[in-house]
């Protein structure tokens, strides 16, 4: 009896340290956001492939609930959306939220354009994107837009 007693607090204690461990030793999510939105706002294809997802699961839903499911569907549409020019597109956090795998970040986005017709565009979103540990770096594996109306004047 003596010896298991021994023998699980000897696994207690190695457990306890190693969690320690580990949430010592995770990564800056606040490090790997403002990268991700960094090469967004740059139209830097390079620095955004890195903080994707390493399987190629990545589902992006769109404003209007479409959706793609793919690391490479969504590197197509932001070749494409990098591609143009004219658009600006800003980010407030609302809140984030990190545990040992995952990490969560809520924005709100503006998003400022010209139409074709020389129209002003004005559109504000709230974006949560989901993060997950991946080989000791955090990775985005979900990316949810949801439209909101302007603020009230």
């Amino acid at each position: 009896m003596h010896n298991i007693a021994r023998a699980l607090s000897a696994l207690a204690l190695l457990i306890v340290s190693a969690c320690a461990t580990t949430s010592a030793t995770l990564p800056n999510f606040d490090d790997a956001l403002r990268t991700h939105l960094d090469a967004v706002t740059s139209r830097n294809l390079q620095a955004l492939e890195p903080t994707l997802s390493r399987t190629d699961e990545l589902i992006l839903i769109f404003p209007n609930g479409s959706m793609t499911r793919t690391k490479a569907e969504y590197l197509a549409f932001h070749r494409d959306w990098f591609a143009q020019t004219t658009w600006r597109m800003e980010f407030t956090p609302e809140w984030t939220r990190v545990s040992a795998h995952t990490a969560q970040a809520l924005l709100r986005t503006r998003y400022r354009d010209t139409a074709a017709d020389g129209s002003a565009i004005d559109n504000r979103a709230l974006l949560l994107m989901t993060f997950e540990l991946q080989d000791g770096a955090w990775r985005l594996v979900t990316d949810q837009n949801t439209r909101i109306p302007p603020p009230s004047a």
